[in-house]
């Protein structure tokens, strides 16, 4: 059984220091980080990362642009 990792964690950001990420559930068990605090790539609201639980897919993060463009 995993561990309950719902709730609000600081991750380093490399150069953009310290922010802070909700991880939620989503319907399918997914782990999804969403920023708070965002920076220049990446603003607040958007999606940092998504985990997938069936074991068939990969882990997603999200890079971008400054100013977030060009999202992926």
């Amino acid at each position: 059984m995993l561990p309950d990792l719902r709730g609000f964690w600081v991750g380093e950001y490399g150069p953009h220091g310290k922010e802070i990420i909700h991880v939620s559930v989503t319907g399918d068990g997914s782990l999804r980080g969403l920023k708070i605090t965002g920076d220049r790539n990446i603003p607040s609201g958007a999606i940092s990362f998504e985990i997938p639980v069936d074991g068939k897919s990969c882990p997603r993060g999200q890079i971008a642009d400054v100013g977030y463009r060009n999202p992926r």
